[in-house]
């Protein structure tokens, strides 16, 4: 790259997390990414595991990471009794993560971060050049593949497009609370089925590792916290961007590692 680097600002929601802190932290230091370059933003909020004295505890570990860290902690009360996956719980889930993220953007975002780039916390393996990787595309919102650490398969099930010839799908079987709940690979491709492609673009997006330019967000593009056309948050984010003329572009020879 010519000139400076980039500045990027990390943002990681936290929740639970007591046991993938020091992986994640060990993850962030080996990113090739000079220190005076980063900035981290966490918000913390819900746990039941000793998750906000662990973060606390590593503190001075991630401070030597980046040139500026925020901590801060927002809490709704949210504890449900079945998987983080059911149909049943989704859009009260994914609302108050896009509430969750929008609050983090918010708070840590200043005018001199060139780049967000959006983390899972319980990711184990990163490319020492995802940075570098995900930048030279060129795109203002662009992700990776993210697989699970148990199967190897795709993770991030919120990353997709469209088959070809879908237009004429009904897709009104698979609403359900105005969200789009389709069973997987209904009507849609991930990237993990796109190996041959190096850049896809992309209908829908995660946020396991999600690249967003900084101007974006600054600009009032945020994660929508009610459905917008059946879809919500990270997804929703990506109808928003592409309404406002951006392009979101998968990489699926990118590969980013998730518990």
């Amino acid at each position: 790259m010519n000139g400076p680097l980039p500045r990027i600002l990390l943002l990681t929601p936290v929740k639970d997390a007591a046991l993938h802190l020091d992986d994640y932290a060990a993850a962030l230091e080996g990113l090739d990414w000079p220190v005076d370059r980063l900035s981290l933003g966490m918000i913390e909020g819900d746990s039941r595991d000793g998750t906000p004295e662990r973060l606390e505890a590593l503190r001075p570990r991630l401070e030597r990471r980046c040139r500026r860290l925020l901590l801060c902690r927002r809490d709704f009360g949210f504890h449900p009794t079945v998987p983080r996956w059911t149909p049943a719980i989704q859009r009260r889930r994914r609302s108050i993560l896009a509430h969750v993220r929008n609050e983090l953007v918010t708070r840590a975002l200043t005018p001199e971060d060139d780049w967000v780039l959006w983390l899972d916390v319980d990711l184990v393996q990163l490319p020492t050049d995802l940075i570098q990787r995900l930048l030279a595309v060129g795109a203002d919102v662009v992700v990776p593949h993210v697989v699970s650490r148990t199967t190897g398969g795709t993770f991030d099930l919120n990353t997709w497009r469209l088959n070809p010839g879908t237009l004429d799908v009904d897709w009104g079987p698979f609403m359900r609370d105005g969200l789009l709940q389709p069973p997987p690979g209904v009507g849609r491709q991930y990237l993990g089925q796109l190996a041959h492609l190096e850049r896809v673009v992309l209908d829908a997006v995660g946020a396991c590792v999600l690249l967003v330019r900084a101007d974006l967000h600054r600009g009032g593009l945020l994660f929508p916290t009610e459905p917008v056309e059946g879809l919500i948050e990270s997804e929703g984010l990506a109808v928003l961007a592409r309404a406002q003329g951006s392009t979101c572009v998968g990489l699926p020879g990118v590969t980013a590692v998730h518990w």
